[in-house]
């Protein structure tokens, strides 16, 4: 017996109770399908399996501020100067991060903090990261982004991993403004120069130095450093052409360090999670969170489609495209990320059985214990069922007449029937999970 591609605890109930009723030779005329009703609602069935993808890092950058990611955190409680948006940068290759308290998150701030922030103090980076907001993707910005010849990359929808970096920062920049935020949480814009200058002056695990030192090729000076004597001989012509060399060779350092890291990373990662290639042309269900007032988010629909997949752009993102020809004259296209795939298959697919040999252990009155050994001895038909998830359970397409009819020819059980009672039973569990008998 081909057993369905997919599978769920119900299916597999299903097919343990049919398989004890009608043991062996009646199963195969039975025929399994792949859809089911309130799967297809529900998109997919969680299946607990190791997610698709594999990690791909982004290389650290060759020099300061080559490439640099930027992300707006908030919204935070409005204080006492107005503001309630912080915007993060964060450079790709010092880690060195550039943050600015907001009043609004408008376009026109955005565009300002850009120019001024980081454009005239550190030059026009090459690559900019952000997410897929509407301010980064307004006409100003991207004219900005435009004029100084940048290229502007955005991370694919329900996916901020793209931009790890950044977002990693704003976890750390948070947890160290609860730390000194008063109870009305007033003053947050006051500590976060603060904190930001102790994050750029703090070693890091990954690289080895400060963000400030691989920055400007020399620590920042606080006032400690106040309190000692101050030698100019470390500053004169004889060392300057060391220092500057020395700060380039920790780069290269911090450089090696980070991609040690990354393949550290990478290889854990790796390990838990599998490998999935689609080819253009593959039906993919999407996954998409949303939410509704007065609905619980847990019983909404997660996953949406078909899509179809129209080209593969990297080893884990591709191009879709909405399927369904009813849905709206201009189809809607999106690159997403392998995590929020899944494969689709047509609810009105059939999968035919094959016939099971039937098992000599079968003869014999069935008894309790007789249920029992046929449980065991059939343990390996159906345990072929673990896979994917089954979607749907268009069970049996044998008439519910003949079989009513085939279970009265079962043979009696010794002592006691348990007549078409169990059956019946069997039906109301089919009918209760959208089992359809065709």
């Amino acid at each position: 017996m081909t057993p369905p591609p997919q599978d769920t605890l119900v299916s597999r109930k299903i097919m343990t109770g049919f398989a004890r009723d009608f043991t062996g030779r009646e199963c195969t005329e039975m025929s399994f399908g792949m859809s089911c009703i309130v799967g297809s609602a529900k998109g997919e069935k969680s299946v607990p399996q190791r997610p698709p993808g594999r990690l791909v890092p982004i290389p650290p950058a060759i020099a300061p501020f080559h490439r640099i990611g930027i992300d707006l955190l908030g919204r935070f409680p409005k204080s006492a100067h107005g503001n309630k948006w912080i915007i993060v940068c964060t450079d790709y290759s010092t880690r060195y991060a550039i943050t600015k308290a907001l009043p609004t998150a408008e376009v026109d701030e955005i565009a300002k903090f850009l120019l001024e922030e980081i454009v005239l103090r550190h030059g026009a980076p090459r690559v900019i990261i952000t997410d897929r907001g509407a301010v980064f993707r307004s006409r100003l910005v991207s004219s900005l982004v435009d004029l100084c010849n940048i290229d502007h990359r955005f991370t694919t929808a329900y996916h901020p991993q793209t931009n790890g970096l950044t977002e990693r920062f704003n976890k750390t920049l948070a947890d160290m403004l609860s730390m000194y935020v008063d109870v009305e949480q007033k003053n947050w814009d006051e500590i976060l120069p603060f904190v930001t200058f102790a994050y750029n002056t703090a070693k890091q695990e990954t690289t080895g130095f400060t963000p400030f030192y691989l920055l400007h090729g020399r620590e920042a000076e606080t006032t400690l450093d106040t309190m000692l004597p101050f030698c100019p001989n470390d500053f004169d012509d004889s060392n300057i052409t060391k220092i500057a060399a020395r700060a380039e060779e920790s780069r290269q350092l911090a450089r090696v360090h980070t991609l040690r890291a990354q393949d550290k990373d990478r290889r854990r990662y790796d390990s838990k999670h599998q490998m999935v290639s689609y080819a253009p042309g593959d039906l993919v269900w999407v996954y998409t969170p949303v939410r509704k007032v007065g609905l619980s988010e847990k019983l909404l629909r997660r996953y949406f489609g078909p899509y179809q997949v129209l080209r593969r752009l990297s080893a884990v993102t591709y191009e879709v495209q909405d399927f369904d020809p009813a849905s709206r004259k201009r189809k809607l296209r999106e690159v997403v990320h392998v995590l929020r795939m899944k494969p689709y298959h047509d609810p009105a697919e059939q999968i035919e059985t094959e016939d099971i040999p039937p098992k000599e252990s079968y003869k014999g009155p069935i008894t309790r214990s007789r249920i029992k050994t046929l449980e065991q001895n059939d343990s390996g038909a159906l345990s072929s069922f673990r896979g994917e998830q089954c979607r749907t359970h268009n069970l049996l397409q044998v008439p519910i007449a003949e079989l009513a009819e085939r279970w009265t020819e079962l043979p009696q059980v010794s002592g006691s029937n348990p007549g078409p009672g169990r059956f019946i039973r069997r039906l109301e569990f089919c009918f209760r999970f959208n089992v359809l008998f065709l």
